[in-house]
This record gives structure tokens, C-alpha cells and sequence, in this order.
């Protein structure tokens, strides 16, 4: 399903896009960016089979992809000419996305999840000598740090449980 929408989202966009590009042998190319991820698990379940699928499906456009770093700013983005964007909730939300150009088209979470939200999680972790930490009320004026600066979805994830079991 998650194909046939993009398939569809992917043919209107090319149609409607103020900017288009030639390849050598003439077919349309549309330009993909794709935010780095660490999870292989996204490219050989949703991205290389989505691509596999758009290419069969839409032999007239030549489809070119690119990995990006997360540190682009939106101009960096712009100057690209990038038709789409696929990247985690958190880089988009982390910038003014119109002032790139862009503008959330379709959102991607577990079809075990009832919405979006609840396709992401934290662990929170602590020193097994921390006898203090036993409950999440445990962690009131605490100080938590993430692995990663960029993972939005997975701060707030954290940050949205904190708030649920600790009071003001």
C-alpha cells in the first residue's frame, strides 16, 4: 500500500514540480533525498523495495536517489532540486520544511501501531549501582542524555511517558 500511495503522490509531484530535469536518454528524473539512518532494517524493508517498485511502475522517469547527513540547512536542500525528501519526523520538525520547499506529503509507521506516535520508542538506561532509580517517578530532576542529538521522535517519545508517570 505504502508503494502504490508514493507511486501515486510521486506522478502527481512530477507533473506539478516548477523544476524537472533531463537525463541522458531524455526520461524526467526525480530526485530523492533520503535522511542517513543507521537502521538497516529501513533499506532492505521499505526503501529498496519502494524504489524497486516506483522504478518498474514509472519507467519513463529516471529516479536518482541521495543520502544526506541531517546537517544540510533548508537552502542546502533547496539548491538540490530534490522532487522528494524521505527522512525521520524529527529532522523535518527540526526546521522551517516550507522554507525548503517542502511540505509533508505521507507519514510511515508500524502497522502494528495505531498512529505514528506509537511507532517509536526510548529506553531509558541506567548504572546498575544507581539503587535510587527503581520507577519512573525515580527520575523526577533527573538529567537523561541521548544518544543521538537528532532523534527527535525518540526524545519526545521519552519525554511524552516521563510526563504521563511524573507530576509537576
Amino acid at each position: 500500500m505504502f508503494r502504490k500511495v508514493l507511486t501515486l503522490l510521486l506522478c502527481s509531484a512530477v507533473l506539478c514540480t516548477p523544476w524537472t530535469a533531463h537525463s541522458a536518454d531524455n526520461r524526467t528524473e526525480v530526485r530523492i533525498a533520503v535522511l542517513f539512518t543507521e537502521d538497516p532494517l529501513f533499506f532492505i524493508n521499505t526503501f529498496a523495495p519502494t524504489l524497486d517498485h516506483l522504478r518498474k511502475a514509472l519507467p519513463q522517469y529516471k529516479i536518482v536517489t541521495k543520502e544526506i547527513s541531517g546537517h544540510e540547512s533548508p537552502e542546502d536542500i533547496r539548491k538540490e532540486h530534490f522532487s522528494f525528501l524521505i527522512s525521520s519526523a524529527g529532522f523535518y520538525a527540526s526546521f522551517d520544511p516550507s522554507s525548503a520547499g517542502l511540505r509533508q506529503i505521507a507519514t510511515r509507521h508500524d502497522a502494528r501501531a495505531k498512529t505514528a506516535s506509537e511507532s517509536i520508542g526510548s529506553t531509558i538506561i541506567a548504572l546498575t549501582d544507581r539503587n535510587d532509580l527503581k520507577r519512573m517517578e525515580d527520575l523526577r530532576k533527573k538529567r537523561l542524555v541521548t544518544r543521538d542529538i537528532d532523534s527527535l521522535s525518540g526524545w519526545l517519545g521519552a519525554k511524552g511517558k516521563l510526563a504521563d508517570h511524573i507530576s509537576a
